[in-house]
């Protein structure tokens, strides 16, 4: 058997068949049979692997424009679905009618049958009522209350903070948007007295101004101004904001001193 002893090259078909690995000695049949199996591989031309190219850039293009329609068809399927909701006003205004939204101020932290046994007592409801506790801040309760009949209604709804648990409780109408986060409640109502007020400044006009000074001024008693005028104070409804300090007194300049 006839021998050779270099290193064989396979030109341009080296990247596609097996490599030899170098030996002192090759044998010439396993060499003819690897050029043979080389020959018969189809090599890909220049010409050929451009065409393949566009046509996998054609394919690109067309599967990113589906994707596009896919994404603008999901689109507007959700604005359709934002836009098909059912919204019931009249439901919000009836279930609003009969029910309250309150805030508590009280150190006790107590559950929602707690509340309801306590208040059933004070307002003496006559019909089954539901009470919900929706957040504990603090010292601080949100509760809501749904009532069955509007004589229960009208006992719960009041101007004047209730007092509960050694604390207060304010109550005002169910919002309107139908959450009770947008309720209010920042504001208590509650009366004060104008005392010492000089006759010739004691008027509506400045009582209002007074008490304007503590607070929104809700309600003024002046009716008997013959009475009034003996004492010279006044009573009147304020609401108070709960982050805002009570004023005690206020001293007024009246004939170039103050009063």
């Amino acid at each position: 058997m006839k021998n050779i002893s270099e290193e064989w090259s396979l030109g341009p078909y080296k990247r596609e068949c097996m490599l030899v690995p170098r030996a002192n000695s090759i044998n010439l049949n396993v060499v003819e049979e690897l050029i043979t199996k080389t020959n018969s591989m189809k090599v890909v031309s220049m010409e050929e692997s451009e065409e393949d190219g566009e046509e996998m850039e054609g394919r690109e293009v067309e599967e990113s424009s589906g994707e596009c329609n896919q994404e603008r068809k999901g689109d507007s399927d959700e604005e359709e679905e934002d836009e098909n909701w059912v919204i019931d006003d009249n439901m919000v205004t009836s279930f609003g009618n009969l029910s309250l939204i309150g805030r508590i101020f009280s150190k006790k932290r107590c559950n929602a049958n707690f509340i309801k046994t306590v208040l059933s007592r004070m307002w003496k409801t006559e019909e089954r009522w539901e009470v919900k506790v929706y957040k504990h801040d603090n010292y601080i309760m949100y509760t809501g209350f749904s009532f069955n009949c509007e004589n229960d209604f009208g006992k719960a709804k009041t101007i004047l903070p209730w007092r509960f648990i050694r604390g207060l409780m304010i109550v005002e109408e169910w919002p309107k948007s139908g959450q009770w986060e947008d309720a209010s409640l920042n504001s208590v109502p509650m009366w004060i007295r104008v005392a010492s007020f000089p006759m010739k400044a004691f008027n509506e006009s400045n009582v209002r101004r007074i008490g304007g000074m503590a607070g929104e001024v809700l309600k003024v008693n002046w009716k008997n101004s013959s009475r009034l005028l003996l004492s010279c104070t006044a009573r009147m409804l304020v609401a108070s904001h709960g982050n805002q300090s009570i004023m005690v007194g206020k001293h007024i300049k009246f004939d170039g001193r103050k009063q």
